[in-house]
């Protein structure tokens, strides 16, 4: 059983996020978990140090950006699948879903990243295998 107040909270990724990444001016709000939240599912992160992630909903893929900027600070192999059955952002429909996390993937060096859109869960657990 985990003890979520022996989780050390890590507010870093979301910090170094919100400094190299431009929010677009016409979408309110890309990071959509508050910053305690992203820090607490960071502390998550730093502590279970997972090899495979699956992120069920993307939108505009802000918390997508802070788990892999996470993943990328622990330097740990690892895989991760980010679902959504939106093809193309709802706060945006001109981008595509996930469209914010684009530089960070950009740049992985100890993991790899999917985007699996268009599909529900179901159909893609071939792919993404088990743990």
């Amino acid at each position: 059983m985990i003890n979520v107040n022996k989780i050390a909270l890590d507010f870093e990724p979301r910090k170094e996020i919100e400094s190299k990444l431009v929010k677009p001016s016409n979408i309110p709000d890309v990071i959509l978990m508050t910053e305690f939240e992203s820090a607490f599912l960071c502390g998550l992160l730093n502590k279970f140090k997972p090899k495979k992630i699956l992120e069920v909903g993307v939108c505009s893929g802000g918390t997508t950006a802070i788990i892999l900027q996470c993943m990328e600070k622990i330097g740990q192999k690892y895989e991760m699948y980010s679902v959504d059955v939106a093809e193309k952002c709802p706060h945006d429909t001109s981008r595509e879903t996930g469209f914010f996390a684009a530089p960070v993937i950009a740049d992985l060096k100890s993991g790899r990243h999917e985007f699996c859109l268009g599909r529900s869960i179901p159909y893609l657990l071939d792919k993404i295998g088990g743990v």
